[in-house]
């Protein structure tokens, strides 16, 4: 288990010029490209993460074992997360954590028609 403050996340960053197309939000799911490529998504924090790191690393590691396409941490550090090529794989991964003491959850992204839809609709 892992906390780090975003104050103290950000104070450790270096920020440097990047090219932006490596940035998360630059990439577009319905390119067929962009599945090849997930490796290549970094999170600035994670290199700001100090003592925390060999954690979240052995985090990542684990999923990626567990047959993640990608694994990085979210934000500032309150989460690693995997990207699987199927809910089926996700799952797998999860339930083997699970068993091994590793709290896992298996989740999906919906489309944002779908978000307001269903999700925003139902807070009117």
């Amino acid at each position: 288990d892992f906390s780090i403050s975003t104050a103290d996340a950000y104070e450790s960053l270096r920020l440097t010029k990047r090219d932006a197309s490596s940035k998360l939000q630059h990439f577009a799911w319905g390119n067929p490209c962009v599945r090849s490529r997930l490796g290549e998504l970094v999170n600035d924090l994670e290199t700001a993460t100090g003592r925390h790191s060999t954690s979240i690393q052995e985090n990542k590691r684990l999923l990626l074992e567990r047959g993640a396409t990608s694994s990085m941490m979210t934000g500032s550090g309150a989460a690693v997360y995997g990207v699987f090529q199927s809910d089926e794989a996700a799952r797998r991964a999860s339930d083997s954590l699970n068993r091994d003491g590793i709290r896992a959850v298996t989740t999906s992204t919906i489309a944002g028609e779908t978000y307001r839809n269903n999700v925003l609709s139902s807070d009117a």
